[in-house]
């Protein structure tokens, strides 16, 4: 028996059909990890984990989080960072909250964070992090170095909230 209209309609609202389509978004984007950026979005958007994700792939979605994922696919194929969207970015095991205002925190500045830690010492010491940002530097002396004190300075009120936010975590 041929599918029905009604039947096409609920398969487009898979998260199969949506996960296929959200990376061909992405991919005509010219995004260049579509694929698992489609997959962030999807759980993200439907808050599923990514386990949940692949193992009810055939469970429709909800409206509201097919909408909350078409703005956030529009987001990224208007070249917005994923961070911003998913409002997190990894950084040394830690997820450490982004957004707008506030630098990504990115792996060249893990290898800074590796080399000030190869030179400062295991006992108590004080820091300056000048344009601390999200925090992602003094965070990471911090906890490997828990008597050490930090004083963080940042001109931007928003990375300055995001940083106190990210270090109280």
């Amino acid at each position: 028996m041929p599918p029905s209209a009604g039947d096409s309609a609920a398969a487009a609202k898979t998260l199969r059909a949506l996960r296929a389509a959200a990376r061909e978004r992405l991919s005509q984007a010219d995004i260049q990890n579509a694929a698992q950026e489609a997959d962030w979005l999807l759980c993200h958007a439907s808050g599923l984990s990514a386990a949940a994700l692949l193992a009810h792939q055939d469970s429709p979605l909800d409206g509201e989080a097919r909408e909350r994922l078409d703005l956030e696919l529009r987001r990224r194929e208007n070249g917005e960072p994923i961070q911003y969207i998913l409002g997190s970015a990894p950084f040394r095991g830690l997820e450490l909250e982004v957004g707008p205002g506030v630098l990504v925190p990115r792996p060249e500045t893990e290898l800074l964070v590796d080399l000030a830690l190869s030179l400062l010492p295991d006992d108590g010491f004080v820091f300056l992090d000048w344009g601390t940002g999200s925090g992602c530097i003094a965070a990471s002396i911090l906890l490997e170095r828990p008597r050490a004190f930090g004083f963080l300075a940042e001109r931007n009120p928003k990375a300055l909230s995001c940083a106190w936010r990210n270090l109280r975590l």
